[in-house]
């Protein structure tokens, strides 16, 4: 205790015989006065609902009757008395408090003898607490003994914000979620638990702010707080008051961060009351978010794609409320956020291309070997092929290797999107469109199916965009003139469905369609064109993929097949093929 006397101190400071300073009141010199405010009985009175006042605890003491603040032993302690001007959530904050291990607390009562603790706590710089406007608060920060004969001390700022509360503060104010997805902001800085309220996800309920969604079809749904800045606890409940709630689903941390994920399966016109807290009293800025699940979310979950590869094979996915796991990589030299994931493995030796088609946000590819998702090794990734948002990716694929397969999106954000996986068969052609005697390109785009003719000759540097064929199971097998007018056509089939068709050209303008028999069995591959029969028209080469060694020809009449013809090998007759 100490017992403070007005008194001035005249103090002279020489070095080499000059005077440098007057009147100065060492640190030790204030370690015996003590700060004003050690004492209960002196306390110092502040008012408002937002201050920042300057303290210490250097030179304090612990009066004989002071209550044990935060049922830790204290050494230092130093007193303030507020009066709440409206009733609200007071967030009490030190500043600067460095040099010494805190506690702070909150009673009422104006006995030192006869406290009634409201809230407290050690080692942490903050402290939250409910106020009723006009009632009298004792405010009081403490340091920590360690055990040591000398004190852990030092100064401070203390700051006191009284909040007001947010608009869903209560559960019968909560704000309404619309739409298969949605998402939301706010905070539950100012919030405070309601009378009956239940614990959540097995914590008593502190700081919590409400939301109500009612489901508009049947599915899996996911409901987050990913990007929220303070350790959250999530928890979803059917029902119609706070005390009479049952429970859905609930999550503290997910994924080993401090925020919050719960996944459960919602029932079309259900009404769902959504919860956010924060973890024993925690505050912040609160991001919520609720979508449809993505099952291939982890990497252990990963969707298998077939073997056998049919050209524009496709996975449509929503991404928005997929995350990224503990030790996951960043793909393509992005950390990305929301990835999802497949495993894929060739049934025989090729070039492929992967890509994304069709997505409303920047995504991320990247393509591995490995089965550990903390061992991966790249084969190839990717971010904006072509400058677009989109992503794609050509490799060699080995047969029987399995290939991990990740789309994400980058710095976080999701959405719709297509997995796009076809043989990866050069896309530019080169023949006489316009019948000067020059070669001509044709090219297509892998990821919006364009296709633009380039014409060389004298007409070098003209060039004509035709229409675009976004089917990607349509592929150009070759081009020729079938038609005999001198211009090449272009031939097409689908590797999906296994049909075939003819473009005959006029230059630069598709003039007809023609529909060719279907092939259904996909694994039958144009290989090329050449005159088989010597009629000068070109006929078309097929080969099996599965079994290379099988071909056929397909002779042609101009645009009709005429007969169909196995290859013979070295004692094999050719026989027609019905």
């Amino acid at each position: 205790m100490n017992t403070h006397v007005p008194f001035v101190v005249t103090a002279a400071v020489f070095i080499g015989g000059a005077l440098i300073s007057a009147n100065v009141l060492p640190e030790q010199l204030l370690a015996q006065v003590g700060p004003v405010n050690d004492n209960f009985e002196e306390r110092t009175v502040f008012s408002g609902s937002l201050l920042s006042v300057p303290g210490t605890t250097v030179g304090a003491t612990r009066q004989p009757d002071e209550p044990l603040h935060a049922s830790t032993p204290g050494t230092s302690s130093v007193w303030w008395s507020w009066t709440a001007p409206t009733t609200g959530t007071v967030e009490l904050t030190l500043l600067n408090a460095f040099s010494f291990s805190p506690i702070l607390a909150t009673y009422t009562g104006d006995q030192l003898l006869s406290l009634t603790p409201v809230a407290s706590v050690s080692f942490s710089t903050q402290l939250t607490f409910s106020a009723t406007a006009g009632t009298n608060y004792q405010i009081v920060v403490d340091s920590a003994n360690f055990g040591s004969s000398t004190p852990s001390t030092g100064s401070f700022t203390l700051q006191l914000q009284l909040l007001e509360p947010p608009a869903n503060d209560n559960f019968a104010n909560a704000i309404e979620l619309v739409g298969q997805q949605a998402s939301a902001s706010g905070t539950n800085r100012g919030s405070s638990a309601e009378v009956g309220e239940p614990a959540h996800a097995g914590f008593p309920a502190s700081r919590t702010v409400w939301w109500t969604w009612t489901a508009p079809e049947t599915g899996s749904v996911v409901i987050d707080t990913f990007g929220s800045n303070f350790d959250t606890v999530l928890a979803v409940y059917t029902g119609n008051a706070v005390n009479a709630l049952t429970p859905v689903a609930s999550n503290d941390n997910s994924n080993s961060g401090s925020n919050s994920r719960v996944t459960f399966t919602a029932i079309a016109g259900t009404t769902y009351r959504i919860v956010v807290g924060g973890f024993f009293g925690s505050v912040g800025e609160i991001n919520l978010g609720l979508g449809p699940f993505a099952p291939n979310d982890n990497f252990s979950a990963r969707d298998t794609l077939p073997s056998q590869v049919v050209p524009a094979l496709s996975r449509t996915v929503n991404t928005s409320r997929a995350t990224k796991e503990l030790n996951e990589p960043n793909h393509a030299g992005n950390p990305g956020g929301r990835s999802v994931w497949w495993t894929w493995t060739p049934s025989r030796n090729r070039r492929v291309t992967i890509s994304t088609r069709n997505s409303t946000f920047d995504t991320l590819l990247a393509v591995y070997t490995g089965n550990e998702l903390n061992n991966l090794s790249v084969v190839a990734a990717n971010n904006n092929a072509g400058g677009s948002l989109e992503s794609q990716v050509t490799f060699d694929a080995l047969v029987g290797t399995s290939y991990q397969i990740a789309l994400d999106g980058a710095n976080s954000v999701g959405g719709d999107t297509s997995l796009v996986l076809s043989r990866g068969l050069s896309s530019i052609f080169s023949a006489d469109f316009n019948a000067d005697g020059r070669p001509d390109t044709l090219t297509r785009s892998p990821l919006s199916g364009q296709l633009t003719l380039q014409l060389g000759g004298k007409a070098q540097g003209q060039t004509a965009v035709l229409p675009s064929v976004a089917d990607l199971a349509w592929e150009i097998a070759a081009v020729a003139d079938f038609d005999g007018d001198g211009k090449a056509d272009v031939l097409w089939r689908n590797y999906g469905t296994g049909s075939n068709r003819l473009w005959l050209m006029n230059g630069t303008v598709r003039h007809s369609t023609v529909e060719l028999p279907t092939l259904s069995d996909t694994d039958w591959q144009i290989a090329g064109t050449t005159d088989y029969n010597g009629d000068r028209r070109p006929d078309i080469l097929w080969r099996n993929g599965s079994t290379p060694e099988k071909r056929v020809i397909w002779l042609m009449e101009g645009t009709r097949l005429q007969q169909m013809l196995p290859i013979a090998s070295s004692n094999t007759r050719q026989q027609p093929v019905p």
